[in-house]
């Protein structure tokens, strides 16, 4: 004989509706939950549970799997879905739901666009030192290069009387080579003027 019976009810569509209400993206991002049949579970307008959503392009690439898209939502806007299956913790429900999060392709985009600004500003900012810096080093290399051409065309032309400044860097070194042999050249020419 049957004493008692216990039966207990777990109201699952009013806890996903509740999940779904306090979850936002992006100001004006929301998630929805629909059944593997497609059929919507929970969403944050209850007015469109239990809508179909098997055409959506969010929940049949959700069936399939993990990932995202861009496309137009039955209102005609261009949308970013993130989507993905959930398997069912209710009986009954045959195949894997869609958990889907739909927002406007802008907004989600718009930090994105704010760091390619970043990122370019910083290279500008970080450019023009650097051109500033690359200019001051051509010019230190190109002025000595051009003294020390000048002074190759002098030697060229027979004149071993003119001097390059002497330092420290290569291109002062090569200078102290230049001015050692102009003085040999210059040397020998008197020698062979005194024979």
């Amino acid at each position: 004989s049957v004493i008692g019976a216990l039966t207990v009810r777990y109201d699952l569509q009013t806890e996903l509706s509740a999940l779904i209400q306090a979850t936002q993206f992006g100001g004006d991002g929301y998630a929805v939950i629909a059944s593997g049949v497609g059929r919507v579970l929970a969403h944050r307008d209850p007015k469109k549970v239990d809508t179909d959503v098997t055409s959506y392009p969010a929940f049949v690439a959700g069936k399939q799997g993990t990932g995202w898209l861009v496309a137009r939502n039955p209102e005609g806007e261009q949308r970013l879905f993130v989507y993905r299956p959930v398997h069912s913790p209710a009986s009954g429900n045959p195949g894997n739901w869609v958990l889907y999060v739909e927002m406007l392709e802008s907004k989600a985009m718009a930090p994105i666009a704010t760091l390619r600004n970043e990122v370019l500003l910083a290279i500008a900012i970080l450019a023009i030192p650097g051109l500033f810096v690359g200019w001051r080093v051509a010019v230190s290399i190109s002025h000595p290069v051009g003294i020390l051409a000048q002074f190759v065309r002098k030697v060229q032309g027979g004149d071993f009387t003119g001097r390059v400044a002497e330092g420290q860097d290569e291109v002062v070194r090569l200078g102290a080579a230049l001015n050692l042999m102009t003085r040999g050249l210059e040397e020998r020419d008197r020698v062979k003027e005194l024979f």
